[in-house]
């Protein structure tokens, strides 16, 4: 049994936290996180994976905002 434990901590309930750092940092605006675990074939690489995008689709919208705001300056 503590086999188990050692396995379901190390190979679940830690990445999860990881995911959800990751998730937290996100949510604060830190858009240098690196998503853990992305190359895991299960669905925590699955969830990693998804907010590897979710990042991305971010960085992307704060960029058209930032040269909305650019250009408002630039002609305003």
């Amino acid at each position: 049994t503590l086999f188990r434990s050692w396995l379901a901590r190390n190979v679940l309930v830690r990445p999860i936290i990881d995911v959800t750092n990751a998730l937290t940092r996100l949510a604060q605006n830190d858009l240098t996180v690196v998503p853990p675990h992305t190359g895991r074939d299960d669905e925590i690489g699955q969830m990693s994976r998804a907010l590897e995008s979710f990042k991305q689709a971010v960085a992307d919208r704060q960029a058209e905002l930032d040269a909305s705001l650019d250009q408002a300056r630039h002609f305003g």
